[in-house]
């Protein structure tokens, strides 16, 4: 991936299950809503619907989930690795491309003292399902945890949500060292995360086609349409018709509209482009 970090930051992924922009409101979450003033707001980002591990794969690798069964690394944790990222997980189920790990903070605070300090940390907290008002206070006080560790300061810090919906937006946050701030309206995705991290954090070069189906989070999509679904579904999201194409993985409309087959055709061709020849 050519990439070249100038400095290593620690890095630190907070998601929340089934949170909806929708539920988010200065009286629910008055903790995201500051984080989202003192931070790179995105405010049509797209979890892309299906199930938790679908929106997960897609939020470490940045590529659809029907690569799940033979994916090995991603591109993101592999070179968080090479650049001698110590990676700490903190959550009740097993989250794709990272170690399987529940340890409890206190536990983990204890080992982590007697760590080098010069170590960068790839840190993933699964907030877990719950009321909008409870996973703010959760949000709260994992940033309280965080704080009393000193992993805050000159981090880069990545808060978003989880949706079954194709359509509904999730809360999608950027925290960089630099400490920009602002808004975007355009669409983004799971797949533009990982892509934006390597480019804006590690500094890595090669152009994120090679490696995923997302693009910087700042880019402007540059198509009406995203592949979405899973293994056993093939699901088109037509923006411009709002409305959702499943196909076999044979390009035949099962449903939505047939009269779009050549972008049936062309995602068809697009979703397989990592597969092995």
């Amino acid at each position: 991936l050519k990439c070249k970090a100038r400095t290593k930051p620690n890095v630190i992924f907070i998601v929340m299950e089934n949170l909806g922009t929708q539920m988010v409101s200065e009286e629910t979450t008055p903790f995201l809503i500051h984080l989202q003033k003192h931070g790179i707001n995105f405010q049509s980002h797209l979890s892309g619907g299906g199930s938790l591990e679908d929106n997960l794969f897609r939020l470490i690798y940045g590529i659809p989930a029907s690569y799940r069964p033979e994916a090995n690394a991603s591109a993101l944790v592999s070179e968080l690795e090479k650049n001698g990222y110590a990676t700490s997980v903190f959550s009740s189920r097993r989250i794709p491309g990272l170690p399987y790990q529940q340890t409890a903070w206190e536990q983990w605070m204890e080992n982590y003292k007697q760590r080098d300090p010069s170590v960068p940390n790839f840190v993933f907290f699964d907030l877990g399902p719950g009321m909008a008002d409870q996973l703010d206070q959760n949000l709260r006080e994992t940033f309280e945890r965080l704080h009393s560790a000193n992993l805050l300061a000159g981090s880069s810090i990545v808060i978003t949500g989880t949706q079954s919906s194709e359509w509904d937006s999730v809360p999608m946050t950027l925290i960089v060292p630099e400490r920009e701030k602002g808004e975007w309206q355009h669409r983004t995705t799971h797949y533009d995360v990982a892509p934006t991290i390597l480019r804006k954090i590690l500094n890595c070069k090669t152009s994120p086609s090679a490696y995923s189906y997302g693009k910087d989070l700042a880019e402007a999509p540059s198509k009406d349409w995203e592949i979405f679904g899973n293994e056993n579904s093939f699901r088109i999201a037509d923006f411009t018709n709002r409305l959702i194409i499943e196909s076999d993985w044979h390009g035949r409309i099962q449903s939505g509209n047939e009269g779009r087959t050549e972008l049936v055709l062309r995602a068809s061709r697009e979703i397989s482009r990592f597969y092995r020849r």
